[in-house]
């Protein structure tokens, strides 16, 4: 459809034979690192951020960043504990943000953040819920609490765009 867009890391179509599919190879930041629970977001935050940083003036339209430490490795042993996996993906969160609210497209700037499934953090009330917040000099400060899906995130974005 015409608009620019760039994967750090997720939703990686690929071929039969595990290729990364041709549509795909030019938007793919190739760079950012993949599912591995010893490489911490702070350092796929870095990355992220040294690629927004040479694209300065050029960012694409829609960046998809993929950090994965909300997920944890729970309690196998050699791994970081979870509540340290989950405050380096709040930190990783923070600079990319920082970061974003920095550039001068953030005055045209809409980010979302949420988690892919409540997995690990399911509460007393629902497992399927989590949460979605929106970042950005237009977004109304305000709490809505309507329940939508993941997809109803997904459409928003589309319309979005």
């Amino acid at each position: 459809h015409g608009i620019s867009f760039e994967d750090f890391g997720e939703f990686v179509s690929r071929t039969e034979d595990g290729a990364i599919s041709t549509a795909m190879q030019a938007h793919l930041a190739v760079g950012f690192p993949g599912w591995d629970r010893m490489i911490l977001d702070t350092q796929r935050a870095r990355v992220a951020i040294d690629w927004m940083r040479q694209h300065t003036g050029k960012l694409p339209h829609f960046l998809y960043i993929w950090l994965p430490d909300d997920h944890t490795a729970g309690r196998s042993p050699c791994y970081y504990t979870p509540d340290y996996y989950v405050a380096n993906n709040d930190l990783a969160t923070a600079r990319v943000i920082h970061y974003l609210s920095t550039t001068p497209q953030w005055q045209h700037m809409l980010v979302f953040v949420t988690e892919d499934d409540a997995q690990s953090g399911a509460d007393h009330i629902n497992a399927h819920r989590t949460f979605a917040v929106a970042l950005g000099p237009w977004v109304r400060q305000t709490q809505v609490t309507t329940r939508y899906s993941q997809v109803n995130l997904i459409r928003t974005v589309e319309a979005v765009l």
